[in-house]
């Protein structure tokens, strides 16, 4: 068994040398206080058991290191007895999270665990013993972490199984330069993936700052640090309003309004409903159909008037004063209207079925017929174009 461990002990000499040659920036000591909870000590009962150790260790790469570490216990049985208690012990660790402040750890390895009696000293020889266990780290400084460790201690020729619990400081002896930090964010430069952020902005693991609404924009640069996920903003992090109508694009259901355009909370124009309207009214000479020249351009007007508004239709009204017998009047009147609507369908080209004629004679006076006036009054052709329209609302 002393053999075994003896090749071991040079195995894991020459692995701490190797690894010494090959990165010697990171070797440390480990002063601790130990706590010893015995399984069977020869059927003693055990009133004390602490001590204390020193360790030395490096790592040969990110997560491995190896170790070499003594511990002595005092102990003492309720009858008076002294006990003394030392361990050699060769380990090797893998580091979890080495970028992180709070590091766990698995240690394990071989070692030579040795109890006496002060009344017989060698009663208990020295046995061949193997260790397992978890731990922590934790960043004090930049070569400084406080440290912990629980194990359990299989001691092969007294077949025990003991539990050694570790707490004390890792001193970083040739690792005294800090490392960099150039932002001053806290993440050291060779894991910094951001490493000129602003100073005082919230970071991450990595060094780059936070971005809680994962538009593309920093939380230091973002003027709306709620936007929701996947909406396009602009470089301060606000949802775009590419018709600038006040109603981000996102929400807008009209996203084409003119400039300038009062809209809505849906980003639509405002719009205004109104009636509109045009009168027409020709007179004619006695016992004539003939258009008088100064009434062109009256009828042009209605012809704009439903060429603007192109779902309008229209009744030319023809009249005529009681002159002459009733029979002949309507006939008149009828032809008095048509020539208005022959005026606005030939010349000015409304729709035919737009536009319709009906002669009333006689039986519609709107003045004296007795007087010169009223009878000419009487001789008329009128119309009147009412629609309603809806447009947008202005500024």
């Amino acid at each position: 068994m002393k053999k075994w461990l003896l090749t071991g002990v040079i195995a894991l000499s020459a692995q701490i040398a190797y690894a010494e040659g090959i990165q010697d920036n990171d070797v440390y000591l480990y002063p601790h206080y130990t706590n010893y909870k015995y399984d069977t000590l020869v059927g003693t009962s055990i009133k004390d058991n602490d001590g204390f150790g020193i360790t030395m260790g490096t790592n040969f790469d990110e997560n491995w290191g190896v170790e070499i570490s003594w511990d002595e216990i005092k102990s003492a049985t309720k009858s008076g007895l002294d006990i003394k208690t030392r361990l050699f012990q060769l380990n090797s660790t893998y580091t979890f999270d080495i970028d992180s402040k709070f590091k766990p750890f698995l240690i394990a390895g071989i070692g030579n665990t040795s109890n006496t009696f002060d009344v017989h000293p060698t009663y208990i020889a020295d046995g061949t013993s193997a260790n397992f266990g978890v731990g922590f780290k934790v960043a004090v400084t930049s070569n400084l972490e406080f440290r912990a460790d629980v194990r359990d201690v299989h001691t092969f020729d007294n077949k025990t199984d003991d539990v050694m619990t570790t707490v004390g400081f890792n001193l970083h002896l040739s690792n005294s330069t800090p490392p960099s930090d150039s932002d001053g964010d806290g993440v050291y430069d060779d894991g910094d993936r951001c490493p000129a952020t602003p100073t005082g902005a919230a970071v991450d693991s990595s060094g780059c700052e936070l971005d809680s609404d994962a538009d593309g924009v920093a939380n230091s640069q973002d003027k709306c640090p709620t936007t929701p996920t996947g909406v396009a903003v602009d470089a301060r992090g606000c949802a775009l309003d590419t018709d600038g109508d006040g109603v981000v694009d996102h929400l807008d259901k009209c996203p084409d309004t003119p400039k300038g355009a009062l809209v809505d909370e849906n980003g639509c124009r405002k719009m205004l409903t109104e009636a509109v309207s045009i009168k027409l009214a020709l007179t004619f000479d006695t016992n004539k159909a003939d258009i008088k020249p100064e009434f062109i351009d009256q009828i042009a007007k209605v012809a704009k008037f439903m060429t603007e508004y192109p779902d309008t239709t229209v009744v030319i009204e023809g009249h005529t004063d009681s002159t002459g017998a009733a029979k002949y009047n309507k006939s008149l009147s009828q032809k008095r209207a048509q020539a208005v609507a022959d005026s606005l369908v030939n010349e000015h080209h409304v729709a035919a079925n737009r536009v319709s004629a009906v002669g009333y004679g006689e039986e519609k006076p709107i003045a004296d017929n007795n007087t010169a006036d009223g009878r000419k009054a009487n001789r008329r052709v009128v119309a009147q174009i009412s629609t309603t329209v809806t447009k947008p609302e202005e500024k």
